[in-house]
């Protein structure tokens, strides 16, 4: 079951069609490219939509990155700015140093940080 499930993924991903992987395409040619500072380094990820709008904070999942929210992004209202990050470690962001405790939980305190530098008083996750 396995290795069909990942050949059904690597080969064949489901609902994946021309027209959405040039909407993707489109998408990502339009997206602001985040370079946030961070106390460790930098956290970096995407943009999409009026920066004068009501920003949505998309987190990714465990070994993610903010592209995984690409597909959706095709499909959101486009009256919102979608901030997608690739959370520390993850991505294109900085690693922390390997002295540092890194919990699920501790990735609040990160938000905390990307809130500050972004200057957002409120957002939608």
């Amino acid at each position: 079951i396995f290795t069909t499930l990942l050949y059904t993924i690597k080969f064949e991903p489901m609902g994946c069609t021309k027209e959405l992987l040039k909407n993707c395409h489109s998408l990502l040619s339009k997206a602001d490219r985040l370079h946030v500072k961070v106390p460790w380094g930098y956290v970096r990820g995407i943009q999409v939509g009026p920066k004068s709008a009501p920003p949505v904070l998309m987190v990714h999942g465990w070994l993610d990155n903010c592209y995984s929210f690409v597909p959706l992004l095709t499909h959101l209202p486009h009256n919102r700015r979608y901030i997608a990050l690739d959370l520390p470690g993850h991505g294109h962001s900085s690693h922390k140093p390997k002295t540092a405790y890194s919990h699920v939980i501790d990735y609040i305190v990160d938000l905390e940080h990307l809130r500050r530098s972004l200057k957002l008083e409120k957002f939608d996750l």
